[in-house]
């Protein structure tokens, strides 16, 4: 876990990074990279929402979660990757160079 947030009616988002296989409580995520970002969320009761899964043919990492004034969930990280690889967050893939990026995913 790298990143935490708390939304505007007390849920928490946790991000971060896993690599193999893990478990968030709706079954096993199997990832064939290096490793894989992920971001949670729990109720302000502690129950698990939902997770999802960033990333891809590269090396992925959730840095920040921060949650605007209309309750908006917005995701930074890093990637790197080899040439040609290429990683996805939600809006199609980018491709790499070899070299390491930031990203931002609303």
């Amino acid at each position: 876990m790298n990143a935490v947030a708390v939304g505007l009616v007390n849920d928490v988002f946790v991000g971060g990074v896993f690599s193999k296989e893990v478990d968030f409580g709706e079954g096993t995520r199997r990832i064939t990279s290096t490793n894989a970002a992920f971001v949670q969320k729990y109720g302000a009761d502690g129950r698990f929402a939902w997770s999802l899964q960033f990333g891809g043919e590269s090396s992925t990492n959730v840095t920040t979660l921060q949650v605007d004034g209309r309750g908006h969930l917005f995701v930074s990280g890093v990637f790197s990757a080899s040439p040609g690889s290429a990683a996805d967050f939600g809006q199609g893939k980018l491709t790499a160079d070899g070299q390491h990026y930031r990203w931002l995913a609303p």
